[in-house]
């Protein structure tokens, strides 16, 4: 399984999350990743609605924030699938009002290419999957496999000079690699946790990432045993 697929099964399963934007290079890229989605919402016997155009205006925001009021049978999962080009500020303003407040099983995925989203924007989705190649990948390899001693050290040297997007990205990527190595007990599940209260407005960046690096110290010892 890949890094977006398992971020995608993720998300569709954590009832934590509810909003993901996939950041895409090209138009080939896209239609990979939508294909993937509808595959996988299928699969979930989910239902799935589809809203796409070149350019995302307000009345496909309306539309799509219309159906998102309506309620869910009971365990039912419901996927809006955004997909455009562009969309525009008025566009964006218009969709914080679903994504601020979503109803339970509700899941909304917004496919983009690179787009400078506005801030408030941004910071109502719980999952961001960039199509990149993850430049921190391979730090959180080497950052699992530290001593605790040095996690702690090293979170309290990048928190100082790093923006808070890279640091949400290094949690993220943190993530991927746990989820990747199936490693046991609830590591993924609080981690995930981690990375969710770090989309709040006023999270303490390194507070989260100390908590992280005693998580994995104690999931170690854990299965050691």
């Amino acid at each position: 399984m890949n890094s977006f697929d398992t971020k995608l099964a993720l998300f569709l399963e954590d009832s934590r999350f509810h909003n993901l934007v996939v950041f895409c290079n090209s138009s080939e890229d896209t239609e990979r990743r939508v294909f993937t989605i509808e595959n996988t919402v299928h699969e979930k016997n989910s239902e799935l609605r589809k809203y796409q155009e070149d350019l995302v205006g307000v009345e496909m925001a309306k539309n799509m924030i219309r159906d998102a009021m309506l309620k869910n049978a009971p365990d039912e999962i419901r996927v809006l699938l955004l997909v455009g080009n562009k969309i525009s500020h008025e566009a964006q303003d218009t969709l914080l009002k679903v994504l601020e407040d979503p109803s339970e099983g509700l899941k909304i995925i917004c496919v983009f290419p690179k787009l400078n989203l506005l801030p408030t924007l941004m910071s109502r989705f719980s999952m961001v999957y960039d199509s990149e190649v993850h430049t921190f990948d391979k730090w959180a390899e080497d950052f699992y496999k530290m001593l605790l001693e040095d996690k702690l050290q090293d979170v309290s040297t990048f928190v100082k000079k790093e923006s808070k997007q890279d640091s949400s990205q290094k949690m993220e990527a943190i993530l991927r690699y746990i989820v990747s190595k199936k490693i046991k007990g609830d590591l993924s599940s609080e981690v995930a946790k981690c990375v969710s209260y770090s989309k709040d407005r006023s999270p303490s960046i390194k507070m989260l990432f100390e908590h992280i690096a005693c998580l994995i110290e104690l999931n170690k010892k854990e299965n050691v045993k």
